[in-house]
């Protein structure tokens, strides 16, 4: 052991140590990190030392391992903070792992930045470039076997109590493995209770509407809108004209947060009970209840398992992804109201209880290419880049405002007695003119990832069926979506001893609980 100390590598310790160095001054000046954090990654590095000691002639291959398995994902967590100002979460994970190409390529475009581009070379080729300049290819020095037994039991010590302790100490690799494999798991039991749903039976399901009136309810959910772009809620701008015009039918409820800022999560909230799988959905829900049930989307999938809503809405009775560039820039896709056709379809359709689906694109980034030319509202060559950004974004809410109304007016123009239409937005998105504003709907604290809209509008036939009921509404009841599903199969006038009216949004009788 003398040999070791006398000739301890400095260098290829400080290489070790300088990631994790990195992500502490990035955690504590965008979060914060406590000074007891320090002793911690000291005692990483030196587990990560430790298989050095046992094979020294091998320095330069667990060299190249440290960069693979340590700089390499810490890379994704430092270009989470500076992009959005956060650690990378489980959450914004799952995000990442269920995102098409398309919408990746999109992601680059809305968030390319030229220093971060140059930021991110330098931090990938300049590790390699000090292993092949200046870091040694072996250690000169040897440990007899029994030491080396010792080291490698340290090592598996060491590494597996940072990898099964505290999540905030995990490796960089561990963090985005561990989610990953956790994201397989769900994808694997997804699959197996998509097989079994066909004999998934709720059983007692009633209804407090008559049965022998025609329904039709159309369920709209938006896409990264913050209702404080919308004049309907006082923004500046007038951004949603069409709904302005007919306030007085709406229901605009005020004061509603949505549970999450990523779809995926939301859309748990939206379609599943208690957001598990395992206890049942909507549609299937409403399949047993005797309705046809419709789902269109304008969003990308990849498969019907991979992701909340493609399994959800697999099981209605008819269903189609309309947005298809999955491998190319999303510039010749198809705009939201390109499911207007989709919505003709389904209210021609004659059965007598229907539920619609719709899943906007809304105004997720790049906002300029969520509406038409003549949509071009709001930009101004004159403008800065970063206020032209944000018209962009203004400009998607007033051509999502002209596709509501659209809905509506085909919706009020169908045969049926019985109607409902309702919007609300998975969540919100930071769109504002400030140095502070990510533009985007990452994991954060800003409140405007999680105001969202929630509009509802009833036939008059619903009303005089339900009339008590809609006495007792409260639009300025505070709620917050992640009970979501509740609210929907409870105006849709369904009992169930697993509906919870106390977390229906459309009732007035538990303030405090949402």
């Amino acid at each position: 052991m003398k040999s070791l100390f006398l000739n301890f590598p400095i260098t290829v310790f400080a290489f070790i140590i300088f990631p994790f160095i990195l992500e502490y001054g990035f955690v504590a000046f965008y979060e914060s990190s406590e000074l007891y954090a320090i002793p911690f990654f000291v005692i990483k590095s030196f587990v990560l030392f430790l298989p050095f000691l046992i094979f020294p002639k091998h320095t330069k291959k667990i060299l190249y391992l440290i960069y693979a398995f340590v700089y390499l994902p810490l890379l994704a967590n430092i270009c989470h903070m500076l992009l959005f100002g956060c650690a990378l979460s489980e959450c914004s994970l799952f995000s990442m792992f269920e995102t098409t190409i398309g919408e990746s390529i999109d992601f680059l475009e809305h968030f390319y930045n030229f220093r971060l581009l140059i930021f991110i070379i330098f931090y990938l080729a300049a590790p390699i470039f000090i292993i092949k300049k200046f870091l040694p290819k072996s250690l000169n020095f040897s440990l007899k076997k029994n030491q080396k037994i010792i080291c490698g039991f340290l090592f598996i010590a060491g590494y597996l109590a940072f990898a099964l302790g505290d999540g905030r100490y995990r490796y960089p690799f561990e963090k985005i493995f561990g989610s990953y494999l956790k994201y397989r798991i769900e994808v694997y039991e997804r699959k197996k209770i998509r097989n079994d749903r066909k004999h998934f039976n709720y059983g007692n399901i009633k209804s407090v509407i008559d049965k022998n009136k025609k329904q039709t309810y159309v369920v709209v959910i938006g896409e990264s809108v913050d209702k404080k772009h919308m004049s309907l809620y006082g923004y500046s701008r007038n951004t949603t004209p069409n709904f302005d015009k007919i306030r007085n039918e709406l229901y605009v409820f005020q004061n509603i947060r949505s549970g999450f800022c990523q779809t995926n999560a939301v859309m748990k909230c939206i379609l599943l009970f208690d957001q598990d799988f395992k206890k049942g959905d909507i549609i299937s829900f409403l399949n047993e209840a005797g309705f046809k049930t419709f789902w269109f989307s304008n969003q990308h999938t990849s498969g019907r398992y991979n992701s909340t809503e493609a399994m959800v809405a697999s099981q209605a009775s008819e269903f189609s992804f309309i947005n298809r560039t999955y491998f190319r820039v999303n510039k010749t896709s198809q705009y939201d109201e390109a499911l207007l056709k989709c919505l003709d379809y389904a209210l021609k359709d004659p059965s007598e209880k229907k539920v619609i689906f719709l899943h906007l694109f809304g105004s997720h980034s790049v906002y300029n290419k969520r509406y038409p030319k003549n949509f071009d509202i709001f930009t101004d060559p004159n403008f800065t880049p970063r206020a032209n950004k944000v018209a962009e974004y203004d400009n998607s809410i007033a051509y999502t405002d002209y596709v509501l109304m659209k809905v509506l007016e085909n919706l009020k123009k169908s045969h049926g007695e019985i109607k409902i239409f309702v919007y609300l937005s998975d969540h919100g998105e930071d769109a504002y003119d400030t140095d502070e504003s990510t533009f985007s709907h990452a994991s954060g604290s800003s409140p405007h990832m999680f105001d969202i809209p929630l509009i509802a509008w009833f036939s008059d036939e619903f009303k005089k069926e339900r009339k008590n009921y809609f006495e007792s509404i409260n639009l300025s009841k505070k709620y917050k979506t992640d009970v979501m599903i509740h609210s929907l199969l409870d105006i849709f006038g369904l009992e169930h001893a697993m509906i919870k009216k106390e977390f229906s949004v459309f009732r007035n009788d538990n303030d405090e609980k949402k």
